[in-house]
């Protein structure tokens, strides 16, 4: 799709030093909105894969979202007439060329459902990151007398389990720790036989600024490896 978004998207996502973004997929919210936009009633589809507007990595596209579910659940019609009155006071976003736009663009009716669970897998990919920064840099981080590494562990484990309920749905893995350096995910609910395999996690070896570990499907040979830097 041609049209950029309205606003910035992330704009702190680029650090410097930090060519990572997030993952996320901008043309697909804007091809599902579209869709929604043009046939209301594939809103259904977006509801059994449990989307939601806190799923979008663009903010307005999680607002627009919003107003479509809650206007049909009300029995109204989320047309463009409709929705640009939500956004009339905002001088700097066209709001009927935008969604005029989202429409022509839209995604096919078919593939509505594989749209709407690519951008719930994304958010949950999001969700990983930020748990795994924080393991990361609690791990490394011995200032804080007070925070054991059992504590840090523990308080992981929660941050898994929010994933595994975001939004009230459970979702993800269950994490099982083997000892103090392994831990094996045991995806919930998968929805293919790839998905059904456990991972194992281990750590080979820490240093003063650093760690190694390696990870793998339970029982498969083929292993990779990573490195944790401390960040000075």
């Amino acid at each position: 799709m041609n049209t950029s978004t309205p606003y910035l998207v992330n704009e702190d996502t680029n650090s410097e030093g930090n060519s990572l973004e997030l993952p996320h997929n901008i043309e697909a919210e804007q091809q599902l909105l579209g869709a929604l936009i043009r046939n209301n009633d594939l809103i259904e589809k977006c509801n059994n894969t449990k989307l939601s507007s806190e799923h979008f990595y663009n903010k307005l596209h999680g607002e627009i979202y919003e107003k479509i579910n809650k206007s049909l659940s009300t029995g109204k019609t989320a047309n463009i007439i409709f929705l640009k009155t939500f956004f009339e006071n905002d001088d700097e976003f066209n709001s009927e060329e935008y969604f005029e736009q989202l429409v022509i663009n839209a995604a096919p009716g078919p593939a509505i459902e594989e749209y709407s669970s690519l951008i719930y897998d994304l958010a949950l990919r999001r969700k990983l990151i930020g748990t795994a920064e924080f393991l990361q840099h609690s791990s490394f981080d011995l200032s804080q007398d007070d925070m054991t590494a059992n504590d840090i562990i523990e308080e992981t484990e929660n941050k898994l389990f929010q994933i595994e309920e975001f939004e009230g749905k459970v979702d993800s893995s269950n994490v099982r720790w083997v000892n103090d350096c392994e831990m094996i995910l045991s995806p919930i609910k998968p929805k293919s036989l790839n998905e059904k395999k456990n991972i194992l996690i281990k750590i080979l070896k820490t240093t003063d600024s650093s760690y190694t570990y390696e990870y793998s499907y339970l029982g498969n040979s083929k292993k990779l490896k990573a490195e944790a830097i401390r960040i000075k």
